[in-house]
């Protein structure tokens, strides 16, 4: 890793958690077996017990990625896992097993027996696996299913056989870390960290596993501790004599240490960090810590082409955000995927402003409406604490509003994106949420637009004035801004997709790029400024977002390389100078 990287104290390589560190823990990532279920008789057959000889495969890598060791394009909808893990001296401790991400149920038995099973392709998984184990050698097996049902968050995982528009290969399985932790008995569950950059505050929200206790809490800046406070469920903190600010490419970040206390012995103790910073919206703009912002952010699938869904190691998050700062954005859109949460972490420690956004699901009943709502609410409140995310964005372009991909018109399928934007609320009050990201708005803090036209000439002569923006529809799909019964309240307009452009030698074949594509790089740079300088010369634009990043299997119009190596298109200083001549 890059020496020249600032890390918090609590950093620790490859830890999969970096917001909520306990320092006894085991990466289980590595060999292991494996087995294809096809005809879905593993459970009949007890594979749980016996399990199947042959496959190797490297996790955390889904089977169907080249760094998985098989690398196999035939579809299966359950496979199974199998690690063995040795176990000693765990008196008095939880031992807990955690699945960052596996799609969509796992089904978890540790020595033979049933320990349980999660639902969900996007959030965390944690088993308790304590009174399953023995002193010594124990058998983890994993059975994980999935199908291609559109009444779950799938984001850009084909349900078809082949690659289509913008739908890629599916991730089924393990595509995250595996890890164990050793915990105390009496815990700190969890700990939700607010600041409040305008009084200076920082208030901190326990959760704990038992009762009679104490939580004491030590900041730190720069290495210095600055207090020590003891608390029961709730602490404010005011830190105004040594209020330092978050910000964007000025990151300054607070250490702190939970302590859990109970009759006068440390049972727990969890390292963390945070930042002091404030995201406001007034008068049609965005504020961070009281200063307006202008947006340059770039809209990253977080897709990497030896790995698909999962990052290859570490190194290559950081290198995602470092690339794109060099390129003159200051944060990504994390579209259609809850990311890696090391991802968020560099992000917090180079102050890179990230949108967090949801998966989606592509057709709207009951069914997937409960599951829609109750992995959200958990990717907001695993994300909460990372300073960089300041805006949350559950639903795109009406995917999950319409039938499969049409665009519903009806204001009734809408509706359930008005009840996900005050589930949001509630939870936080602190950011901006994006109830329909592109048009068709309902409540929503920020008017989004996307608009992949070409020609920035055409483009300008619509987007004259609010009312062309607010109003009137699309001039490029044709698609309204908001939906009927709802209507612009002064809100921030930012235009949130746009660009999308490929060069001709690129976009052969079924492989595409939005508009007509450019012949060499001056081609591309001339387009690309002629389209920035556009949301530049709107007086009511709050920034915009780039399509994208990097190639991803069948598009072509990234700035850089689908595989790991993110090989730029064009000079990235030839970017920024693009992206750098206006600031608002």
């Amino acid at each position: 890793m890059n020496k020249k990287i600032n890390h918090v104290s609590c950093y620790i390589k490859d830890y999969p958690r970096p917001q909520f560190v306990r320092k006894s823990w085991q990466s289980l990532n590595g060999s292991w077996e494996f087995a294809f279920d096809y005809k879905k008789e593993g459970i009949k057959k007890r594979w749980f017990e016996n399990f199947p000889e042959g496959l190797k495969i490297e996790v955390p890598f889904a089977y169907n990625t080249q760094m998985s060791g098989i690398n196999s394009e035939k579809r299966c909808d359950r496979v199974w896992y199998k690690r063995k893990i040795n176990i000693c001296d765990i008196h008095g401790l939880d031992v807990l097993l955690y699945f960052e991400g596996s799609d969509y149920t796992t089904k978890l038995y540790v020595n033979g027996k049933y320990a349980g099973n999660r639902c969900g392709g996007y959030v965390r998984h944690v088993f308790d696996i304590t009174d399953f184990l023995i002193e010594g050698e124990n058998e983890i097996v994993v059975a994980v299913s999935d199908d291609c049902s559109l009444e779950k968050p799938r984001g850009k995982q084909r349900w078809k056989n082949k690659n289509f528009l913008c739908f890629y290969h599916e991730t089924t399985g393990i595509y995250k870390s595996v890890w164990l932790e050793f915990a105390s008995k009496k815990r700190i569950n969890e700990v939700k960290i607010t600041p409040n950059a305008k009084e200076k505050k920082v208030n901190f929200e326990f959760y704990v596993n038992c009762k009679n206790y104490e939580i004491e809490t030590e900041i730190f800046y720069s290495g210095k501790s600055l207090l020590k406070e003891k608390s029961s469920n709730f602490l404010c903190v005011s830190l105004k004599d040594e209020a330092h600010f978050w910000n964007i490419l000025s990151p300054k970040l607070y250490d702190v240490v939970f302590r859990l206390i109970v009759d006068g012995k440390i049972c727990d103790t969890v390292y963390s960090y945070f930042g002091l910073r404030d995201i406001n919206i007034r008068n049609a703009q965005i504020f961070l810590n009281g200063k307006k912002i202008y947006q340059k952010l770039i809209l990253d699938q977080g897709y990497y082409k030896e790995s698909l869904l999962t990052p290859p190691n570490e190194f290559a998050l950081y290198n995602d955000i470092n690339l794109c700062i060099k390129a003159g954005f200051n944060g990504a859109r994390k579209h259609q995927k809850v990311e890696d949460e090391r991802y968020l972490y560099y992000a917090d420690i180079l102050g890179f402003l990230v949108w967090a956004e949801m998966p989606a699901f592509y057709r709207q009943t009951e069914k997937s409406k409960r599951r829609f709502e109750k992995e959200w609410l958990l990717c907001v409140k695993q994300q909460y604490n990372h300073p960089c995310v300041i805006t949350w964005v559950p639903f795109n372009e009406s995917w999950g509003y319409g039938q499969n991909l049409d665009v519903c018109l009806d204001t009734e399928p809408y509706e359930f994106g008005v009840k996900i934007y005050n589930l949001t609320k509630q939870f936080d009050k602190t950011r901006p949420v994006i109830t329909n990201d592109g048009w068709l708005h309902t409540v929503s803090d920020i008017l989004t637009i996307h608009d992949y036209g070409q020609d920035a000439d055409k483009l300008k002569s619509f987007y004259k004035d609010i009312s062309d923006v607010s109003v009137k529809n699309n001039i490029t799909t044709g698609l309204a801004p908001f939906v009927k019964g709802y209507s612009y309240k002064n809100q921030p307009i930012m235009f949130t997709e746009f660009g999308g452009t490929a060069f001709v030698k690129d976009a052969k074949g079924k492989s595409w790029g939005y508009g007509s594509g450019v012949k060499n790089e001056e081609e591309f740079l001339t387009r690309l400024k002629s389209l920035v300088d556009l949301w530049n010369e709107l007086p009511f634009c709050s920034g915009y977002c780039y399509t994208q990043l990097s190639d991803v299997e069948q598009e072509v119009n990234g700035l850089f390389s689908f595989d790991s190596s993110r090989k730029p298109k064009v000079k990235l200083s030839e970017i920024k100078k693009i992206l750098s001549k206006k600031n608002k």
